[in-house]
């Protein structure tokens, strides 16, 4: 978990000092004074890259030519450094040594539920999947290789569709096969895990109609294929795979199901409940990551646009009871003198450092 940032010529900061807490850290003032871009400087640190844009230039301070991260982790005090001056890429060092996205993401796994992430439901089956997919990176290096060792082999596979040379592609069933099982035997388990955690979270609010309405959500994975006995099998659909010259089914096309009585919640949810079905399902990720021994920390930015009051109020409930590191920004202070734990609550108000 991250113990302190220190930012220089990044975005609006001139030069930064945070020391956070290891639970709940709440960011809040007026746009423009640099609350997203906190959250985007520990996004970094974790990924070697931003949540809000490709265009790394972007990053540094206007009239600046570099811009410098420097964060300390809890316990072990490691030091991820991240530089980007505008005339050469992104470099990232873990204790001085040279490191990769990869290293970063082992080092400092992140949840982060972003504007992308509140649309999780009404967004497309690759987005879902790609949130899934990310999420278990994080939590299995076993996972990790099946993945790998999947896609190569379907892209070999795909390639040989293409070519016309139909015997084989056919030759390379076996393997997506076999690791195409492997993937969704974990992908089915660690969705179960979910759905207990996410249905653990909305008890807090149970007198709320809209939370015990979360409740009832089935949150499930359409394995990207349907057979009589659930069986992986390409050869039931190697016609057709011919025909469209690509492979039509499988874990690549997967997707996490979510619907009320049978009815997909894209079509239920307003704008703002989707948000707040997002933003719990984000906590529960993290949650049941947690839960698997796989420490991470959490971000959530903007968190009360398009959600009323009494439902934020309950929202809140739910973050003030979260077991394990949290960033979250919002433009008003959405904590009082009355909270409960106030002393495992850090609050930055962020017009403060600039």
């Amino acid at each position: 978990m991250i113990k302190n940032i220190k930012l220089a010529s990044f975005r609006c900061f001139d030069e930064a000092n945070f020391n956070f807490s290891d639970n709940i850290n709440f960011f809040y003032g007026v746009n423009g004074s640099g609350k997203t871009s906190l959250l985007e400087s520990i996004f970094l640190c974790g990924n070697a890259k931003s949540f809000k844009t490709s265009k790394s230039d972007s990053l540094i301070k206007a009239g600046c030519d570099l811009f410098n991260i420097e964060a300390t982790l809890s316990g072990s005090n490691k030091v991820i450094s991240i530089a980007k001056s505008s005339k050469n890429r992104i470099k990232v060092k873990l204790n001085n040594s040279i490191a990769s996205a990869k290293q970063l993401m082992e080092c400092l796994p992140i949840i982060s539920v972003d504007s992308k992430m509140f649309f999780l439901a009404t967004n497309s089956p690759e987005y879902r999947r790609k949130v899934l997919d990310k999420t278990l990176f994080l939590l299995s290096k076993d996972y990790q290789f099946n993945w790998f060792s999947y896609h190569k082999s379907l892209r070999q596979r795909n390639a040989c569709l293409r070519d016309g040379s139909f015997q084989q592609a056919k030759s390379h069933n076996p393997l997506i096969t076999k690791y195409g099982e492997l993937l969704n035997n974990i992908r089915s388990m660690f969705i179960e895990n979910l759905h207990t955690t996410f249905r653990s979270l909305v008890k807090i609010n149970y007198e709320s109609p809209f939370f015990s309405l979360l409740n009832e959500l089935d949150i499930k994975l359409f394995s990207g294929y349907e057979s009589s006995n659930d069986v992986f099998n390409l050869d039931q659909c190697f016609d057709d795979d011919c025909s469209r010259r690509t492979t039509t089914k499988g874990p690549h096309k997967a997707d996490i199901v979510l619907s009320l009585d049978g009815v997909a919640v894209s079509e239920i949810f307003s704008r703002g409940e989707e948000k707040i079905f997002s933003i719990v399902f984000g906590l529960a990720l993290a949650k049941t990551l947690i839960e698997n021994d796989q420490p991470c920390i959490t971000l959530i930015d903007d968190i009360s646009s398009e959600i009323d009051n009494k439902r934020l109020t309950n929202l809140i409930r739910i973050i003030e009871l979260f077991d394990g590191q949290l960033f979250f920004s919002n433009i008003s202070d959405v904590f009082n003198s009355t909270i409960e734990h106030d002393n495992l609550i850090k609050k930055f108000h962020m017009e403060q450092f600039n």
